[in-house]
C-alpha cells in the first residue's frame, strides 16, 4: 500500500509517496526477463535527460536523501534497495529518505517516462491545487464580502447623518438596497409638495427618523484572467440604527454570502464553495458639509468545500472584518460637486487543519487581505427637464490590494499578495419622475499585472 503525507507546506513540498509491504516477486539484483540495460543513472541525469524504457531495457538509479524520482502516467515496475518488486501504475512522485535511499531498480515493463527532481521543486497534484485554491480564492471572497458590508454601512451613515436628504431605495441586475428612513423621506418629500402645493407650507417641521432598518443584496460575476476561475459572489446583508443626535448614528448589521467558483488549476478542472453567516457593529458621525465617517467591526463564521479533479476537501473559518470609509462632498461653481473618497478594509480569518480524499493533510493557516481606495468623483451639472434631470459623474479610484497569501505561479489563480491597481468609472443618472435611471461603467485593475476587468451596471432606483 502507499502511504500519503503533506510535508512542509510554507516550502510548497506536496504529495510524496513510501512503499511499504507491497507483496510481489522479491528482487534480487536482476530480473528473469530483462536482457538489456541503460548505464547507471543518478538523480541528476535523470533531471536533464529523462529516459522511457521500452523493451527489454532497465537500469538502476543511485539516489539520495532528498530526491524526487517522478514517474509519468502509464505502467511502473520498480524495487527500492533491499525490497520487493512494485508494480503501480503512474503519475507518481516518490521522495527519497534516509530510509529509503540508495540504488533503485527500475524494470523494462515500466512504460511511464522516468525524471528525477529536487525536494523543494513545485508539484502539481491535486491536493496542491486545493492549497493554491485556497490562498487565492478565499482571498477574493474575503475583500468581497468585506466591500459588500462596508458599501451597505457607507449608504445608509451617509444618508443618516450626511446630507441628510436621500431617499433613493434600489433594486437591479446586481442587487437591491432598502431603507426604512429612505422610504419616510420620499414619502414626506410627497407631503411636503402636497402642502407646499396646497397650502404654500413646505412642511419643514416633520422631523427625521431616528431609528431605521435597511437591507442591501449584490451579486457579482466573476470571469478570472486565463480561465482559471470563473463563478458568482452572492450577499445579503441588513441592520438597525438609531441616531443618537443629528450627526451620530450607531447600529447593528447581520448577513449571509454563498460563493460558487469554477476552477481550471494546473489544468485540473475543480470548484471551490464557501458559505458564511455574519454579525456586526457599526457607527458613523457627520461632520457638516457632507462630511461623513463610518466604521464596522463584523465577525464571520464560514465553512468550504474545495475540489480539484476527483480530490476533495472542507473546512471551517472564523473571520473578522473591520472597514472605514471617510467621504466628503464640495460644491462647486456652476453645478459642478467634488467629492472626495478613501476607503480602508481588512480580513482576518483562520482557516482549520483538514484532510483531503486523498489522506493528505493541510495545516491550519491564518489568511490576511485588505484594500486601501482613494480618489474623486466629479458630479457634472445637472441637466433639467420636463420630468427630472440627467447628471453626468465621472471618477477614478487607487486601489492597493494585499494579502499574506499567494498560490504557486503554475495555478494560474490571481496573487492579491501585493497588487496596486486603477479603477476609471463613469456614468449617467438620470431623475424621471419619482425614479432614478443610473447608468454606469467601470475598468478596474489596470496597471495591476495581474488581471484587467470591465464591468456595466444598469438600475433603477424608485422609493417604496
Amino acid at each position: 500500500m502507499f502511504i500519503l503525507a503533506r510535508l512542509a507546506r510554507a516550502g510548497r513540498i506536496c504529495v510524496v509517496a513510501s512503499a511499504i509491504g507491497i507483496a510481489g516477486a522479491a528482487f534480487t539484483g536482476s530480473d528473469a526477463n530483462a536482457t538489456g540495460s541503460f548505464p547507471s543513472q543518478t538523480c541528476a541525469s535523470l533531471t536533464s535527460s529523462p529516459l522511457s524504457p521500452s523493451g527489454n531495457e532497465q537500469f538502476n538509479i543511485a539516489l539520495v536523501d532528498g530526491d524526487v524520482l517522478m514517474f509519468g502516467a502509464g505502467q511502473i515496475e520498480y524495487a527500492p534497495p533491499a525490497s520487493s518488486t512494485v508494480s503501480v501504475t503512474g503519475p507518481l512522485n516518490i521522495t527519497i529518505t534516509s530510509g529509503n535511499a540508495g540504488t533503485w531498480t527500475v524494470f523494462r515493463n515500466t512504460v511511464a517516462t522516468v525524471s528525477c527532481g529536487a525536494v523543494m521543486t513545485p508539484s502539481t497534484t491535486e491536493s496542491d491545487n486545493l492549497d493554491a485554491q485556497q490562498d487565492a480564492l478565499s482571498s477574493l471572497l474575503m475583500l468581497h464580502h468585506a466591500n459588500t458590508m462596508r458599501i451597505g454601512v457607507e449608504e445608509n451613515v451617509n444618508g443618516a447623518v450626511g446630507s441628510g436628504t436621500a431617499t433613493a431605495n434600489y433594486a437591479d441586475q446586481h442587487g437591491f438596497y432598502y431603507s426604512s428612513r429612505n422610504a419616510d423621506r420620499a414619502d414626506r418629500a410627497k407631503v411636503q409638495g402636497m402642502l407646499g402645493y396646497l397650502d404654500g407650507d413646505d412642511a419643514s417641521g416633520i422631523g427625521d427618523p431616528m431609528w431605521n432598518v435597511w437591507i442591501k443584496g449584490r451579486y457579482s460575476y466573476y470571469d478570472g484572467d486565463g480561465n482559471a476561475f470563473d463563478g458568482y459572489v452572492a450577499d445579503i446583508f441588513g441592520g438597525i440604527d438609531y441616531k443618537l443626535s443629528s450627526s451620530v448614528v450607531v447600529g447593528a448589521l447581520t448577513g449571509y454570502g454563498r460563493t460558487d467558483f469554477d476552477t481550471i488549476t494546473s489544468g485540473t478542472a475543480g470548484g471551490f464553495e464557501a458559505d458564511g453567516f455574519t454579525i456586526g457593529g457599526y457607527a458613523g458621525i457627520g461632520f457638516g458639509g457632507g462630511v461623513t465617517l463610518n466604521a464596522m467591526l463584523a465577525y464571520t463564521g464560514s465553512q468550504y468545500d474545495n475540489r480539484s479533479g476527483t480530490t476533495t476537501g472542507s473546512f471551517d473559518a472564523d473571520r473578522v472584518t473591520v472597514a472605514a470609509s471617510l467621504r466628503g462632498r464640495h460644491e462647486m461653481a456652476n453645478g459642478w460637486t467634488l467629492v472626495p473618497v478613501l476607503d480602508f478594509l481588512l480580513a482576518s480569518e483562520s482557516q482549520d487543519a483538514y484532510t483531503d480524499s486523498a489522506a493528505v493533510a493541510h495545516a491550519s493557516q491564518t489568511v490576511t487581505a485588505g484594500r486601501v481606495s482613494a480618489g474623486p468623483r466629479i458630479l457634472f451639472p445637472e441637466m433639467p427637464t420636463s420630468s427630472g434631470y440627467y447628471r453626468f459623474w465621472a471618477g477614478a479610484m487607487g486601489e492597493y490590494d494585499f494579502s499574506n497569501t499567494s498560490p504557486v505561479p503554475s495555478s494560474g489563480l490571481p496573487d492579491l499578495g501585493d497588487v496596486g491597481s486603477l479603477r476609471v468609472s463613469g456614468g449617467l443618472d438620470s431623475r424621471i419622475g419619482e425614479g432614478t435611471l443610473s447608468l454606469r461603467a467601470d475598468i478596474f485593475g489596470i496597471g495591476s499585472g495581474e488581471f484587467t476587468a470591465y464591468g456595466g451596471t444598469l438600475g433603477y432606483e424608485l422609493p417604496f
